[in-house]
């Protein structure tokens, strides 16, 4: 399993890491350079229309006076992914209120991005490789080469920023890119008044900041076997998912999660999920559309989002509910 479930399922934070060239010190050549790959793309729309036929899946969550788009993400994207669908299309075109896991505007501020990188996955007392055994830290130290990030400027990382900052910079060489992602490319298409946002950066960063640290360790020596594993899945996922094929998606994010944690499961997908859910059932509770873009783990299986909402009453379409 390659390590797409991150930015699949684990948040938007990899955009933040990936832009700052995973590094928090100030490297003015990095950043530039990454800047310059995050121009979102006119990936066009699919000629084919409805949710999970053709373009990427969606799910409709109604009651008598609203409804909710339910659209699953994946933060990096290939530049030539075409994913788009006219009814997802119309559907984003007619919300009155965007929702996103961070304001994509946020995720691209790395004067405010930087210090919550460091509060929440620095660490100066401890440095990685005393963190680490050694089998561990050599295999770190390999793939850091492997990918062109020397794993001195890790030392200085918890085990989950080292993690999330070695699977964004290897998704990057595989060719999946942040400013392809579909987070970023739908918010070009959104005004800024209707964008809203579940969490901050610093809540979402503090998530696996209070992870046990063995389950930090375990994320990172699962992140560092799946580099190891090459695009070759990683592609099929994309591709399936661009055509509406959610058939995968539950063994490929949720079961790869729940492999490495049930800790990290819990926190990262279970319980946000049941605070967003709260949250929508507010807008629900009001009048309108909505419109939600959030990472593919959130959205699927049975503690999915329109699995919760679904055993809340309200009436969902979609994959899986027809």
């Amino acid at each position: 399993m390659k390590h797409l479930n991150m930015t699949a399922g684990l948040g938007a934070l990899a955009f933040a890491l990936a832009a700052c060239g995973g590094e928090p010190a100030d490297d003015a050549a990095e950043i530039e350079r990454v800047e310059a790959e995050e121009t979102a793309p006119d990936t066009g729309m699919t000629e084919t229309t409805g949710a999970g036929t053709g373009g990427a899946p969606f799910w409709t969550v109604t009651d008598e006076d609203s409804t909710v788009t339910l659209f699953p993400t994946i933060h990096f994207l290939p530049e030539d992914l075409e994913w788009r669908s006219a009814e997802m299309e119309q559907a984003l075109a007619e919300a009155e209120e965007v929702w996103f896991e961070i304001l994509p505007s946020q995720l691209q501020d790395q004067a405010a991005i930087q210090p919550v990188i460091m509060e929440y996955g620095m660490s100066q007392d401890q440095p990685l490789s005393e963190r680490l055994d050694e089998e561990t830290y050599a295999e770190l130290e390999r793939v850091a080469e492997q990918i062109g990030f020397p794993v001195a400027q890790m030392e200085q990382m918890r085990p989950w920023l080292a993690a999330v900052t070695i699977g964004a910079l290897d998704l990057m060489q595989d060719g999946f890119q942040p400013g392809s992602g579909a987070e970023m490319v739908l918010a070009a298409d959104v005004d800024d008044s209707k964008e809203k946002a579940f969490e901050t950066p610093e809540e979402q960063f503090s998530f696996f900041a209070n992870l046990d640290e063995d389950t930090e360790v375990a994320f990172l020596k699962s992140t560092i076997e799946q580099i190891d594993n090459g695009q070759a899945e990683l592609q099929a996922f994309a591709q399936d998912w661009a055509a509406g094929d959610v058939s995968g998606l539950e063994d490929f994010i949720i079961d790869g999660m729940r492999d490495v944690s049930e800790e990290l499961y819990q926190v990262l997908l279970v319980q946000r999920n049941q605070r967003w859910v709260d949250a929508l059932v507010t807008e629900l509770e009001g009048s309108g559309t909505d419109f939600v873009a959030v990472g593919a783990g959130h959205l699927i299986g049975e503690d999915g989002v329109p699995e919760m909402l679904a055993a809340r009453g309200y009436t969902v379409e979609g994959p899986g509910f027809e």
